[in-house]
Formats: structure tokens, sequence, C-alpha cells
């Protein structure tokens, strides 16, 4: 009896482990806002867990109160008007099996981007699309190539003045648009998204300084995706269940 529980506490504790290792890993986190989160006369952006702060800004956003929006956020940038950052690092962020999310709260009606990835043609980009006066509808797309969830982001209602939380999870070569934590359906199959090219993170502002998003942004973080590791823990949690068996032939 003894062999027997300790080769189950053994499999739970593999089981466990393995579990942990397969954990997504924050590549980067920009609080957007409170003190020590944002620097110098810009308002730069500073991530707070490596060295990739957004150091190339485009006017100065202002810090703002949060009412309302992220869990534990007190303060976020408003980027109104014309105000943004880029990054010019393409190093951190893979090709593919990663999250990104971010908090928006758009101002006005407006066609314009919040957040892009690359530079160069398949880059992902999150933005807002009004099609007409009154109507808002989040969208996101691997430019010039496909929709990210809806085309043109029809039915993915904007409410003006009200915070959102958005993401993008590129996993295995597939991209899909989440809208406070829900998968919209149209996820994208595009292999070859640009997603570390060039100037490669915009945030506020549209690559070329076309368009910028009119309302406050917060609480940007980027995590990579581990692969599936379920056949190794499958394959020593069985070694572990051999073992019971064969204590208890004995």
């Amino acid at each position: 009896m003894r062999e027997f529980v300790c080769s189950l506490f053994a499999v739970a504790m593999v089981c466990f482990a393995a579990r942990e290792s397969a954990q997504a890993s924050m590549l980067a986190y920009y609080p957007l806002g409170e003190a020590g989160s944002v620097t110098g006369a810009n308002n730069l952006p500073v991530d707070v867990v490596s060295t990739h702060d957004l150091l190339n800004p485009i006017g100065t956003a202002t810090v703002v109160p949060v009412v309302a929006g992220a869990p534990g956020s007190t303060d976020a940038l408003s980027f109104t008007p014309n105000q943004g950052y880029y990054y010019v690092d393409a190093g951190f962020l893979p090709a593919d099996n990663f999250r990104v999310e971010i908090w928006a709260n758009p101002t006005a009606d407006q066609n314009s981007y919040l957040l892009t990835l690359g530079q160069a043609d398949g880059f992902i980009a999150i933005g807002i699309a009004s099609p007409e006066a009154g109507v808002n509808n989040w969208f996101a797309t691997h430019f010039n190539v496909d929709w990210i969830g809806a085309a043109s982001g029809t039915g993915q209602t904007a409410t003006l003045n009200t915070w959102t939380k958005l993401g993008i999870e590129r996993y295995n070569g597939v991209t899909t648009l989440y809208i406070n934590d829900v998968a919209q359906a149209g996820s994208s199959a595009y292999e070859n998204a640009s997603v570390n090219t060039g100037e490669f993170l915009h945030l506020g502002v549209q690559p070329g300084g076309s368009t910028y998003f009119a309302g406050a942004l917060d609480e940007l973080t980027f995590t990579a995706i581990p692969e599936p590791s379920g056949f190794s823990m499958s394959g020593l949690a069985l070694v572990g269940l051999l073992r019971v068996v064969r204590n208890r032939r004995r």
C-alpha cells in the first residue's frame, strides 16, 4: 500500500511539473499609465518585465484615470489627438505561438489602428472601423492578406467611452481575435504573418502615421505560448502507473 501511495504521489508531481512548464511566459508588459510605467516628457511606455520600452514618440499621450476598466488598473494613456509610439527592435516577439492583449476605450467614430505588429504585408493589426456615423466595430487583420474575425469587423460592436479587452492569439499558424475574452468566428490560417519586421510595434498609430486612435489604451501584454507537452507528460505518467501495478503484484 505504501508503494501504491508513493507511486500515485510521484505521478501527480510529474503531471503538476509538466503543467507548470507549459504555462505561458510573459515577454513584455506595458501598464500604460501607473507610476513607473511611463517615462520622460513624452510619457514613453515602459516595459516593466523586460527592456522593450517604446522609445519613439509621435506627440505625447496623456495619463488619465481609469474608471470601470482593466481590473486593478488606476491609470491609462489617452491618445487624442494624433499621438502614438513605435518600437524598432523586432527581436522579442516570436513569429508564432504568442498572445497579445490590450484594453481600449474609443471616444469618437473613427477608422484607425490601435496596435500593429510588423510592417510588411501580412502584419497583424487591431483597429476600429466606422462604416457610418454612430456605428463602430472592432476589427483585426493580416494587413493586405486576410481578416481575423469578421470582415471589416461587421457585428463586432465597439461601444464609445467603454473599456473593452481585445486580444490576438496566434497558435500553430492560426490567428484568432478575442473580444472581452470571447473568441470571434473567422480565425485566419495565414502562415507567413510578418509580425516582427521593421518598426514592428506601433501603439495608437498606423505605420506611416496616416491614422491615429482616438481614445485611451491600457494594460498591453505579450506572452509566449509553449507547445503542448501532453505526450511527454502522458508517457511519464504511464511509467508511474506501471510501477504501481508492478509493486502491487509483489
